[in-house]
């Protein structure tokens, strides 16, 4: 069995993984062409695994490829990360309560 700390940090490097796909994923694609199924998808598909992604839009001069995106970024990963710990505690709280006891 895995100690709950190794969850805990698992669940936040994999929070700070998806941030930084995102973020590789979005300097490189061009936003020249028009949008196409497969681009809609991997857009709501970052948006719903890492929500603090929506705080971009508060940043106007933040683009994606300049420091300041970059820093964005960074913020957005460390609250992804977060939540992604919370989730990973959430979770052993729940599997704790749900065990069966053994008497």
């Amino acid at each position: 069995m895995r100690k709950p700390w190794q969850v805990i940090l698992g669940s936040a490097l994999f929070g700070f993984a998806i941030t930084a796909i995102s973020y590789v994923y979005y300097d490189s694609v061009d936003y020249t062409k028009p949008m196409n199924g497969i681009k809609f998808w991997l857009a709501t598909m970052f948006l719903v695994l890492c929500p603090p992604s929506l705080l971009s839009v508060l940043c106007i001069d933040c683009e994606v490829g300049t420091g300041a995106g970059i820093f964005m970024f960074s913020i957005i990963g460390l609250l992804n990360s977060g939540l992604y710990a919370a989730l990973g505690a959430a979770y052993l709280v729940f599997r704790k309560e749900t065990r069966p006891s053994v008497e």
